[in-house]
């Protein structure tokens, strides 16, 4: 259903269209007003103190989040830098692996999987052994995603070790994607 100019459709009936939401919405400005929003409310930083847009703008802000106290902060600049290319987010991401969080260290892991920087590599690998099995899995996947065979030996002998059958699949298809499967037999 489309909507008159000015209103929106919400599950209760028409509502109002949200005034501060930048004109033409793209996905960057809804992305930067969320940021703002998100560190405001962290208080990572006071909401009118600093401006969200410019060179840096958000990096700076999401570095600053990802150092907070508060555990909710953390785990989304965790899960939003790894979209940034900066290599100070790499940075911060692999610190963030050591978070005493286990949902801080999940979100760090999938985001430098994403931020496809090999230098996360060895912090990832020293994820496997990681005292929660979702930050494992997630150190897996984005292992994985980056294809660096620096990982292979790792991988294997965490199959070796590996007992549960979808972890089991998990780890052959990361080593998959870094071409190791192609130069071995795995185990059935």
């Amino acid at each position: 259903m489309t909507s008159p100019p000015g209103i929106g459709y919400s599950h209760s009936g028409p509502r109002a269209e949200n005034p501060a939401r930048p004109a033409g919405g793209g996905k960057m400005a809804r992305w930067t007003a969320a940021l703002a929003a998100a560190a405001a409310i962290a208080g990572a930083v006071p909401c009118a103190a600093q401006p969200v847009t410019g060179p840096g703008g958000e990096i700076e802000i999401l570095l600053r989040m990802i150092a907070s106290p508060d555990k909710k902060a953390r785990k989304n600049a965790a899960k939003m830098l790894g979209g940034v290319r900066d290599r100070r987010a790499v940075d911060a991401l692999i610190h963030a692996l050591r978070d005493p969080k286990d949902d801080v260290r999940k979100e760090a892991a999938v985001s430098l999987g994403a931020a496809g920087d090999r230098r996360a590599v060895p912090a990832l690998v020293a994820a496997l052994n990681d005292g929660d099995g979702g930050v494992r899995t997630r150190a897996v996947d984005s292992l994985g995603d980056l294809g660096d065979p620096r990982a292979i030996r790792p991988l294997l002998g965490m199959l070796m070790e590996e007992q549960d059958p979808f972890r089991v699949t998990n780890i052959q298809r990361a080593l998959k994607r870094i071409g190791a499967l192609d130069r071995i037999a795995v185990r059935e």
